[in-house]
């Protein structure tokens, strides 16, 4: 069959489906990350105190949604909260986006990624670790 064909049928099924324009994005969070250096700011206080940076991993401890970049710290509350399942349903305007984050060492680093504009709600399903410390979290958003 010729290639116009199968995108015609392909759209057909779509359309009736209702599934080509709804489709889901998932954002898993890895499951740790390393710092190789930090710069401490202290105030006069501190300022004979030396920092050292640990070897060790810090481990994914949290995920959350933004409303706007994370560094501007707008944690969105969830919707629905239903054990380790959190639940962002999105109304109204978000002008500067919406960003899903994955929190290590409860907070002291954290990477994000915005989320794309046609999303209406997220879903972040948690389950703790039984091998390490830490969690092990994916997010799935839907239009």
């Amino acid at each position: 069959m010729n290639n116009s064909y199968n995108k015609t049928i392909w759209l057909m099924a779509c359309l009736s489906m209702s599934s080509c324009a709804l489709a889901k994005t998932t954002y898993t969070c890895p499951e740790k990350v390393q710092l190789s250096s930090a710069q401490l700011v202290t105030d006069d206080a501190n300022k004979n105190w030396q920092s050292t940076t640990t070897e060790s991993p810090l481990w994914l401890t949290n995920v959350g949604i933004y409303d706007g970049p994370v560094k501007d710290n707008a944690a969105l509350v969830p919707t629905e909260e239903k054990g380790k399942t959190n639940k962002w349903v999105f109304e109204g305007s978000y002008p500067q986006g919406k960003f899903a984050a994955c929190e290590y060492g409860n907070g002291v680093v954290k990477l994000d990624k915005p989320i794309e504009a046609s999303a209406t709600n997220c879903t972040a399903t948690i389950k703790s670790s039984a091998t390490r410390s830490g969690i092990d979290a994916v997010i799935v958003c839907a239009p």
